[in-house]
């Protein structure tokens, strides 16, 4: 892959993980993950050799450890380094995350699938990370709000947890013991007041004449 897409895809992946976390993201932050991504290439150009010691995933540990005096900063470089060799997965020359224990390279799909550097489909794929890094951009700055971004969202959540309207059916079994004290016959009425009380009523009835 070229620099400028490795470029693209750090400041992507740490930009997204820095606003889900809620942490402020500073332009030094920015910097050091947008230059650590091009780092395994500036290494394997002094060393003469290409897809070797600077895409050993080994380097995340020192990298790793910089965390424990400056988390922002220590995010920057995992995610930078991180995000380069992720790439070069997806291209036909893979990458060698184990070396020197293991100098094969390892790849996503096929070979056949692969991207190769300079190519359309990788002009496609910096097309669609400039994409995605604009829309977390557009997250975070107030033209969010003013588009409506926040409105349409919380319409969208509110109507998927609106609970469905139901009918409620009430039956009860009710058991009444009357005795009658008369011949007459007997009326009864029973209104519900509400759900845990009701009033039963007993009136004699009107004998025709």
């Amino acid at each position: 892959m070229r620099y400028y897409t490795h470029i693209a895809f750090a400041l992507f992946i740490y930009i997204l993980i820095m606003f889900i976390q809620g942490m402020t993201i500073s332009p030094l932050g920015v910097f050091f993950a947008g230059w650590i991504s091009v780092l395994p290439d500036i290494i394997e150009r002094f060393i003469g050799e290409h897809r070797t010691l600077g895409h050993s995933i080994f380097w995340t540990a020192p990298l790793g450890l910089v965390a424990l005096f400056n988390l922002e900063i220590g995010i920057a470089l995992v995610v930078g380094f991180l995000s380069h060799i992720l790439l070069d997965c997806c291209n036909t020359h893979a990458s060698p995350l184990l070396y020197p224990l293991h100098k094969d390279g390892f790849g996503c799909f096929n070979k056949s699938r692969r991207i190769r550097t300079g190519t359309i489909a990788e002009k496609g794929v910096l097309i669609f990370i400039i994409s995605l890094l604009i829309t977390v951009l557009l997250f975070m700055t107030p033209l969010y709000h003013i588009i409506g971004f926040d409105q349409m969202l919380g319409d969208v959540f509110a109507r998927n947890n609106t609970p469905p309207e139901t009918t409620h059916h009430l039956k009860c079994d009710v058991n009444l013991n009357l005795r009658a004290d008369d011949a007459k016959n007997k009326n009864i009425t029973v209104d519900i007041i509400n759900e845990t009380r009701y009033q039963v009523l007993i009136t004699d009835m009107e004998v025709e004449g």
